[in-house]
């Protein structure tokens, strides 16, 4: 199948702001920006999004505030400058004023000390000279930043990135034929700049250190750690935002179908969707090809969405031979469910050292492992990418089914089809290989969905029963006891659920259409075993007929 052409368009970003302490990074941060009703989005380019909550931020960020920082500190007696100047990269605050540091008349001599190559040298010193002092400011310590200063070779300076300052030596200074140069990144500068590095020798030892920072409110006896409360900073910070990538068929079709949202599962983004490991049309070509505009997404704190690391926790897909078993190797993982012996559609061996294999494992990425974190930041974010899209539908992936089922409860007026692709499940347990641990304590989700009757806060009004299963091949169900609660928002959506035949949940997707019957939504069951389309796992959106699964999801949009 040729490729279709398309265009990419990038949107904002999507967010769930929330209030977290100050945090940092190397590089520049998001740009926050005041927005209609008190709130704030993330202004960047080549990202997307738009925000779903109010809520307070600082006064108009000037320059510091683009930078997530690091390290740096404060305090001490004002020491007197010596002359400095900028050797490389002189740098410009928002009102036009350079950003300069001062360096002591002791810090200079003593950097001139550690520089000269002629002096004493040991073998230390031959084998790794130095040239400069690197300081760096980070998020952390007892008061939010802290510094960190290191002595380089000059290797290190990098020619874009770093300024660099040198301290002319006192007429009065010792004969050194070294050079006293302090070296900063810019995120760094921009929290430093008017403050001084000094020199000081006391009692438990000397060292280099930042007094006179203009920035520093409080500090602490460390004296690598300070607090920074200036007008032009804040102490919030965006989190919850997903990035997003719009891709829409050129020319755009007279009268173009509605657009289709893509989130991917656990450890993947929105990649999945663009094209197969080997190299394959993916199946946001193949739906562009039909005149569809496709929406493809990294699920919040994945992949290009930014990471928090003040909540939750980061965790990681498995061993090779584990991600085999499970996903790509699946007739050789030992029977470890009964349909696995039926996989045959995945490209090349499914073990490492296969090239398809190999470029699947590399695109794994971190992920929240924390599922109440992640089913709640997700329902906000694609409910806000859904009210910036309008009328549309939802494909989503194993992890993702619990997040387009929030979403279409919470949007239920604008989701006008939801297609599962063997989702979170089955309701309310887990089952092989991962175990049989409750879960999903409202059926569905994790977190409250709404059910008329109400099913209370915390699903205290959930009352279950075992059903028997078909077979031997099959799992039990769970289900409500009768009279079943309805999920009358989901009601209104028509949903598909596309099973593999090999895969997983071949054992258990049956329990989900019926359960889903149960609430009261119009669903129907793909299981492609049944269906004639044979062989497939559960990543089938890759195998090698991604394109005939394709079709069949593309009739059952046609109809709804």
């Amino acid at each position: 199948m040729s490729r279709p052409l398309f265009s990419s368009t990038a949107i904002r970003r999507l967010s769930q702001p929330q209030t977290c302490r100050l945090f940092s990074t190397s590089r520049p941060a998001l740009r926050l920006s005041a927005f209609s009703g008190g709130e704030v989005v993330p202004r960047r380019p080549n990202t997307v999004a738009s925000s779903a909550a109010p809520f307070k931020h600082s006064a108009p960020q000037s320059s510091t505030s683009r930078y997530i920082r690091q390290q740096n500190a404060c305090f001490s007696s004002s020491p007197i400058r010596s002359a400095t100047k900028v050797t490389q990269n002189p740098r410009t605050g928002d009102d036009g004023q350079s950003l300069m540091i001062g360096i002591s008349p002791r810090a200079v001599e003593r950097l001139r000390e550690i520089t000269d190559p002629t002096s004493s040298p040991s073998a230390i010193k031959e084998e790794n000279p130095y040239h400069h002092l690197r300081i760096t400011v980070t998020s952390g310590g007892c008061h939010g930043f802290q510094y960190m200063m290191s002595l380089e070779g000059a290797s290190k300076i990098d020619p874009e990135e770093d300024t660099v300052f040198e301290g002319e030596a006192d007429e009065a200074a010792t004969e050194s034929a070294g050079e006293a140069k302090v070296v900063m990144d810019e995120p760094s500068l921009e929290l430093l700049h008017g403050s001084t590095v000094d020199y000081t020798t006391e009692l438990i030892g000397s060292q280099f250190k930042i007094v006179d920072n203009p920035r520093a409110t409080s500090n602490c006896g460390c004296g690598t750690s300070f607090d920074d409360n200036a007008t032009n900073a804040t102490s919030l910070a965006m989190i919850g935002q997903i990035y997003v990538e719009k891709l829409s068929p050129k020319p755009a079709p007279a009268n173009p179908p509605l657009p289709i949202i893509f989130i991917a599962g656990m450890a993947q983004t929105g990649t999945n969707f663009l094209d197969t490991p080997d190299g394959r049309p993916g199946w946001a070509s193949y739906f562009i090809s039909k005149g569809h505009t496709v929406y493809l997404s990294d699920q919040p704190e994945r992949g290009r969405s930014f990471w928090f690391s003040g909540q939750g926790s980061m965790g990681y897909i498995g061993s090779p031979n584990s991600v085999s078993d499970i996903f790509t190797d699946v007739a050789n993982n030992g029977n470890q469910w009964p349909q696995a012996k039926l996989h045959t559609q995945w490209p090349g061996t499914g073990r490492i050292g296969d090239s398809t294999f190999d470029a699947f494992y590399r695109s794994q990425v971190q992920f929240q492992t924390d599922h109440l974190i992640s089913e709640e930041q997700n329902a906000q974010a694609y409910s806000a990418l859904v009210d910036l899209v309008g009328d549309c539908y939802i494909i989503s992936h194993s992890q993702a089914g619990a997040y387009s089922w929030r979403v279409g409860d919470m949007r239920p007026d604008l989701v006008k089809g939801i297609v599962q692709l063997e989702p979170s499940g089955p309701p309310f347990t887990f089952r092989p290989p991962f175990g049989n641990d409750p879960a999903f304590a409202f059926g569905l989700t994790d977190l409250e969905i709404g059910y008329e009757p109400s099913a209370g806060k915390n699903a205290e009004n959930m009352e279950t029963t075992i059903e028997s299963a078909i077979d031997a091949d099959h799992d039990e169900c769970i289900m409500q006891k009768s009279p079943a609660k309805q999920l009358t928002n989901l009601a209104k959506i028509p949903e598909l659920v596309v099973t593999g035949e090999a895969s997983f949940h071949a054992p258990y997707d049956y329990c989900t259409v019926k359960y889903l019957k149960q609430v009261g939504v119009d669903v129907e069951h793909a299981d492609l075993g049944k269906e004639g389309i044979h062989g497939n796992g559960h990543m089938f959106f890759m195998e090698k007929n991604n394109l005939e699964i394709a079709d069949r999801v593309y009739k059952w949009l046609k109809k709804h």
